[in-house]
């Protein structure tokens, strides 16, 4: 019984630890492709994908995808987003280095001639926290 009542109150202080993070994409006009969401905590290669804490890709069927990034710890976060029109699993480049795909970034943080810094993109996760962004109309 002892055992039992001490895996409770683990679990439970767990669960009070663990934040939510709902990251909502409005208004897509292009239904093609997959809509890549990756989130971050740190600020090194920020949002370089294999330096991401998670991340998803969601078919897109309708005028907006979202996604909830369960159990996360309380902390600072930052949100990098595109559209993989032709899912392939990386954001299209130009010859120059342009990005030829939509992107975004929370806080619609934006770089000069490049991402934008993980500060200016950052937030601090304490609970739940539901994040909507649309991409820039062409």
């Amino acid at each position: 019984m002892k055992i039992l009542f001490l895996f409770l109150i683990v679990n439970i202080s767990v669960l009070a630890q663990s934040s939510k993070l709902n990251v909502k994409i409005i208004n897509l006009e292009n239904r093609d492709g997959d809509i890549s969401i990756g989130i971050f905590n740190r600020s090194e290669n920020f949002p370089k994908r294999e330096t991401g804490k998670m991340g998803v890709s969601i078919p897109i069927n309708k005028s907006w995808v979202e996604h909830t990034f369960t159990n996360l710890e309380k902390g600072k976060y930052a949100v990098a987003v595109y559209h993989d029109e032709n899912k392939n699993g990386e954001l299209d480049r130009s010859l120059f280095g342009w990005p030829t795909e939509d992107y975004i970034f929370s806080n619609y943080a934006k770089g000069s001639f490049g991402p934008p810094s993980f500060e200016d993109a950052s937030f601090y996760l304490k609970d739940s926290l539901t994040i909507e962004l649309e991409f820039d109309k062409k």
